[in-house]
């Protein structure tokens, strides 16, 4: 079981209904485990369960991992002109130093296809000031918010207005923790998807050379 090797110092979280409800129910133990979320608040309210800090932090109990807890609370995950390099939570996940230099596994999932962000598509749309038909035009779909474009649309200058107000993992982020999971044998980028619609994501992700393990429905 992946979840379970001891191997893992580092995990990444990312967010959504997906994921709330692969991980619910896991348990272990591994004492020496961070665990910290890879997207900042998006969710509306009533759908906080779904957020990654709360899912890190439920995974973290879950294996009794180390007191240290990572959260991104207080933090847009898309909105224009943020100051992250401010924030000491932003900085301890994102920065030189950050855990994400040192992840030996993320746990994330895939949007449908053409529809990045879900149902907070709108917030992706207000905050880059792209909208939503264009939006489609330009992207796949995400996973866990690191949006995958289409080949031709890679290079646009619409596509980079749409990474420029995300304040979670990128792209790049990720493939360096499939290369170093490459070299070390550790798990990677684990990624959950359910539902055929998600297919083309997913094989995007593939392509995209960031995921060493599939869960499928």
């Amino acid at each position: 079981d992946v979840y379970k090797r001891q191997d893992v110092k580092v995990l990444g979280v990312g967010w959504g209904e997906t994921l709330h409800h692969v991980l619910y129910g896991l348990s272990g133990s591994n004492p020496d485990l961070e665990v910290a979320p890879l997207c900042a608040e998006l969710s509306r309210p009533a759908k906080v369960i779904f957020s990654s800090t709360v899912l890190a932090q439920g995974l973290s109990e879950a294996f009794e991992g180390r007191d240290k807890f990572y959260s991104l609370t207080g933090i847009a995950a898309l909105k224009a002109e943020q100051d992250l390099e401010g924030s000491e939570a932003w900085r301890s996940i994102f920065g030189q130093r950050g855990a994400i230099h040192r992840m030996d596994m993320v746990v994330t999932s895939a949007s449908f296809a053409g529809k990045p962000f879900g149902r907070d598509m709108n917030l992706l749309a207000k905050s880059s000031g792209i909208k939503s038909p264009q939006i489609r035009n330009t992207v796949i779909g995400d996973i866990g918010g690191v949006l995958l474009p289409k080949r031709s649309k890679a290079k646009s200058d619409q596509f980079k207005a749409l990474l420029k107000p995300w304040s979670g993992v990128n792209l790049e982020q990720l493939q360096a923790i499939s290369q170093r999971a490459a070299r070390r044998g550790t798990p990677g980028v684990v990624l959950c998807a359910l539902g055929a619609e998600k297919a083309s994501v997913v094989l995007e992700a593939i392509a995209h050379g960031v995921v060493q393990h599939l869960f499928l429905e």
